[in-house]
């Protein structure tokens, strides 16, 4: 399947991540969360674009609203992004400010409810939350004690939130009340091993499997519905971070990937580390769920 793996933006983003398709553009959005820096990649032309906004702290996550376009994940909160040019304006701060943390991966559920985590910028400490943000900016804190909080998606019938720590290489999932967003106590779907790398960026697809970047571990994993791991992608860079259906039928896996730390060893080995990636998994995907606020 490597051989199928192409490199559609070569780049060399320190953190590619958070990477989200528009219908609408027929294009893909992406961040360099520690340029930081957001990007819009058009297959149709192969134009990959960097957006003029300024960023004034590390980007974690973008996330598309149903009426006003995005909605940006910095370190510190929650911010709209200008018309053209020029710096965003706060949404909402979630009581960001404990030392040491800040937000990272986010996503929107079928309700149009946004559910954003937290990490331990060390990554030595679960000092990190999930939390839940309605349309009118109000949240609260759904779960804690994570020190890498990542990737995240929902269930076909929405009653089930996959959920990633990459600092205990564990996927967890709660049940989920759709209707209210209420969640049950966290269990464990999958632990990987060692050599797998740790859980980073999820998607689930048509079939009700979930896709998972592997940071560090040179791959992604499909997941059945019971935790066993249905099929491997080795990748050509070591450190896959988040992926994306896309396209025009949603049948394109977009896969985002970081080159910050690598020695230069490992650059050698993977030099294509910090480039977007994307394959035909033989499966679609489907739309990414829009924030109501």
């Amino acid at each position: 399947m490597t051989s199928l793996v192409a490199c559609v933006v070569p780049a060399q983003a320190a953190l590619g991540e958070s990477p989200v398709w528009s219908a609408a553009e027929q294009a893909l959005y992406w961040v360099d969360g520690t340029a930081p820096a957001v990007f819009r990649y058009t297959p149709g032309d192969g134009s990959n674009a960097r957006l003029p906004w300024r960023l004034p702290s590390p980007v974690g996550c973008i996330v598309p609203r149903r009426e006003f376009g995005l909605l940006l994940g910095l370190g510190d909160g929650l911010y709209v992004p200008p018309a053209a040019s020029g710096s965003p304006s706060k949404f909402c701060d979630l009581g960001v400010g404990w030392p040491g943390n800040r937000l990272n991966d986010g996503k929107a559920d079928r309700a149009g409810r946004l559910w954003i985590g937290s990490i331990h910028a060390a990554e030595t400490a679960p000092t990190g939350h999930l939390y839940q943000v309605v349309a009118d900016g109000s949240w609260r804190r759904a779960d804690s004690g994570f020190i890498c909080s990542n990737g995240l998606d929902w269930s076909l019938d929405d009653r089930t939130l996959y959920f990633a720590d990459s600092g205990t290489r564990t996927i967890f999932v709660y049940d989920v009340d759709p209707a209210t967003g209420a969640i049950g106590s966290r269990r464990v779907f999958a632990t990987l091993a060692g050599d797998d790398g740790a859980p980073d960026g999820l998607v689930l697809d048509e079939d009700g499997y979930l896709w998972c970047a592997c940071w560090d571990g040179w791959q992604i994993l499909r997941y059945a519905p019971d935790g066993r791991i249905d099929r491997r992608i080795t990748m050509p860079v070591q450190r896959p971070t988040s992926l994306a259906f896309g396209g025009a039928d949603y049948r394109t896996l977009f896969v985002t990937s970081a080159r910050m730390d690598l020695t230069e060893s490992e650059l050698t080995r993977g030099p294509l580390a910090g480039s977007v990636f994307a394959f035909s998994p033989g499966v679609a995907g489907r739309a990414p769920f829009e924030f109501a606020g």
